[in-house]
């Protein structure tokens, strides 16, 4: 004859379930790190009831995801080509006199999905033996990291994220080497005193970085003068505004070498030369390359040197 189920028996069968259920679909590694995680500001919070002056300290954590990445273990090339472009963001974004202090420093790797755990190398002061006041300056490059990294896995407009320059730099050798090892990454920052944060890029955000860098294409005409500097057999004619300055503005042109052997353009000529101009922009609107193709020749003949074609910016 079966027992009754107990009401203890049926209160673990429930909770078995919903157990189940809340983990359905992550994978071991996934609600390993999770865990850790939230078991690790639940006890800051709670030490902070207590003793409110004593904080966890400050940590940035680079989560490493893919398909091979178990058990707290990632391949050296694979962190080597990640921690470089994440170490380069960072100070791209601080100004130079605290750059010292975005050295981040490993302290541990986490079981689960590969975990590098980096804590700041800030100096303690002396006096206070408190870590604080120098935070703020990574505190603040790293949000922005972050903000960075949410726009991009949202596809946000570009131009709303406020990325330039080196930081940008360090951003396209950071998905070249998740393209590379097809991997994702999220970074979690726990700043000294406030709750913990996340970004991610995953595949979609890898999908939408190589359509930004990839860009866009705009063609306009444009006339070229300056004397013929170089010609190549392989279809390039290259001019240049003023050929006794070695720094003059000099302009490379392509074109059909059987065409550039018909025109017959003798070295040291002065020529004005009709192109197609195709400048590429990434989706930052950063130009990223510039190419002058060939149309025809406006004018060709000796012309001494003037102030006019002199290698000044305001001459095409």
């Amino acid at each position: 004859m079966t027992q009754p189920e107990s009401p203890r028996d049926r209160l673990l069968r429930h909770h078995a379930k919903a157990v189940d259920e809340f983990f359905a679909g992550t994978s071991p590694d996934d609600t390993a790190d999770d865990l850790d995680a939230a078991l690790e500001q639940a006890v800051g919070d709670a030490g902070g009831r207590f003793t409110p002056h004593v904080e966890l300290p400050a940590r940035l954590d680079v989560r490493v995801v893919g398909e091979g990445i178990r058990q707290g273990r990632l391949d050296a090339t694979i962190a080597h080509d990640l921690l470089g472009p994440i170490q380069g963001e960072l100070v791209s974004l601080l100004p130079a006199g605290v750059v010292s202090y975005a050295r981040i420093e490993l302290v541990g790797i986490s079981d689960g999905s590969a975990v590098l755990q980096f804590e700041p190398a800030v100096a303690r002061d002396a006096s206070t033996s408190q870590e604080g006041s120098l935070v703020p300056p990574i505190d603040t490059a790293l949000s922005h990291v972050l903000d960075f990294h949410d726009a991009i896995e949202a596809r946000q407009e570009p131009l709303r994220t406020g990325a330039e320059g080196r930081f940008l730099d360090h951003f396209y050798h950071l998905m070249e080497a998740l393209d590379r090892h097809d991997i994702g990454l999220e970074l979690g920052w726990r700043p000294p005193g406030r709750r913990r944060r996340t970004s991610r890029l995953s595949d979609a955000a890898r999908q939408y970085a190589a359509e930004l860098f990839e860009g866009r294409v705009i063609q306009t005409s444009d006339i070229v003068r300056g004397y013929v500097f170089g010609q190549s057999l392989n279809g390039h004619l290259i001019l240049k505004a003023n050929p006794s300055i070695k720094t003059s503005r000099t302009w490379e042109v392509d074109i059909d070498a059987d065409v550039l052997s018909r025109l017959g353009l003798l070295l040291g000529s002065f020529v004005s030369i009709e192109v197609l101009r195709e400048t590429r922009y990434d989706g930052f609107l950063r130009e990223t390359g510039v190419r002058l193709q060939y149309v025809r020749v406006v004018r060709h003949g000796d012309r001494p040197i003037t102030p006019d074609i002199e290698d000044r910016p305001d001459v095409p």
